[in-house]
C-alpha cells in the first residue's frame, strides 16, 4: 500500500492564557494515521514512538520542577499546536509535525506523540527534552524528560510519556534541553515491506534492515490511521538485525489529535506505517 505523507498542522494562533475548553468527542475511527517516515518505512512512513520507555532520563528534568522553565535553545521558536483542544508549544531546533495523543491510562500514563525529522543528512543526533505542562495560571504542574537518537535523515516519533490529571492541563510545552551531532552509528535503514492488522488493534508485518550493526533493544512502533488523521499506535522493544529480516506486531492504543475512539477491526482503508529509533545512549 501506499502510506501518504503526514502534513504539519496547519498554523494555529496563538493560545489565550486562560485555558482553552478541551473539546469533546472526536472525529470518529476516521481521527487516524498521520505519519510520513524516512526510516522504518524510508520513503513512506515511518514513525517512532513509545510510551514511557522512549524518554531516558535527562539531568535537566528535576524530579521536583521548579516554576522556571529550562533554558530556550539557540534557534527557532515553534508555532502553537493543539491536541485535544490543549495548545502545545516547543522550542527547538528539530523540525516537529502535529501531535497526536492517547488518552490517560489506568496508571496514570499519558503519552505523547509528533512525528520530528533529523535535517541533517550525513550526522546522527542526540536530542533531550523537558515536556511541562501548566494550569490555566501557567502554573507547572509536572516536568518530565523525554530524548531521541536519530541517524542521518531519519524520521521517526517524539515521544513524551506523562503522568497526572490532564483534566487540569491547560498548555503544554516542549523544551530542548541539549542537541548533540554525532557520526553515526550505522548506515542503511529499516523498512516496512508488508503491513497487516487484526482484530482488537492488533498489527503487524515484515521488515527488512539494511542497518549495518545490530539494534539492540530498539524501540519499534507502528501507528495506524485513516486519510492522514491518527487512529492508534504502539510500541515495543525489538532487536533489529543488521542486513536481514524480521517480523514485529503490537497492540495499538487508540491515539489522536482530538479524542481518541476505541480501536477493534480497522477500517478497510486504514494504512499502517513504522517507525523506530536505536538506543539514545550506547
Amino acid at each position: 500500500m501506499t502510506i501518504p505523507e503526514i502534513p504539519h498542522q496547519a498554523p494555529e494562533p496563538a493560545a489565550p492564557a486562560a485555558a482553552t475548553q478541551r473539546r469533546a468527542g472526536g472525529n470518529g475511527l476516521l481521527v487516524a494515521l498521520s505519519i510520513v517516515c524516512a526510516v522504518l518505512l524510508l520513503a513512506t512512513l515511518g514513525f517512532g514512538a513509545a510510551a514511557a520507555i522512549l524518554s531516558v532520563t535527562n539531568d535537566s528534568a528535576a524530579a521536583d520542577p521548579g516554576s522556571t522553565p529550562t533554558p530556550k535553545p539557540t534557534e527557532k521558536v515553534d508555532r502553537d499546536r493543539t491536541v485535544h483542544g490543549i495548545p502545545v508549544d516547543v522550542v527547538s531546533d528539530i523540525d516537529f509535525g502535529y501531535f497526536f495523543m492517547t488518552d490517560t491510562d489506568a496508571k496514570g500514563f499519558t503519552s505523547l506523540y509528533s512525528q520530528i525529522r533529523n535535517d541533517d543528512k550525513t550526522r546522527a543526533v542526540s536530542v533531550f527534552f523537558d515536556v511541562s505542562l501548566y494550569d490555566e495560571d501557567a502554573v507547572l504542574l509536572s516536568r518530565w524528560p523525554s530524548s531521541v537518537y536519530m541517524l542521518p535523515g531519519q524520521v521517526t516519533l517524539f515521544t513524551g510519556v506523562t503522568i497526572g490529571n490532564m483534566l487540569d492541563v491547560a498548555s503544554i510545552k516542549i523544551e530542548q534541553t541539549s542537541l548533540k551531532h554525532e557520526e553515526p552509528r550505522s548506515t542503511g535503514t529499516v523498512v516496512l515491506d508488508e503491513a497487516r492488522s487484526g482484530d482488537n488493534g492488533l498489527v503487524g508485518g515484515k521488515y527488512t534492515s539494511t542497518l549495518g550493526v545490530e539494534g539492540r533493544a530498539a524501540h519499534v512502533y507502528l501507528v495506524a490511521a485513516v486519510d492522514n488523521e491518527v487512529l492508534g499506535v504502539c510500541w515495543d522493544y525489538e532487536n533489529i538485525p543488521a542486513s536481514g529480516a524480521f517480523d514485529f506486531r503490537c497492540t495499538l492504543d487508540p491515539a489522536s489529535r482530538d479524542e481518541p475512539e476505541p480501536i477493534t477491526t480497522l477500517p478497510d482503508d486504514a494504512v499502517v506505517a513504522g517507525y523506530y529509533t536505536l538506543d539514545t545512549i550506547q
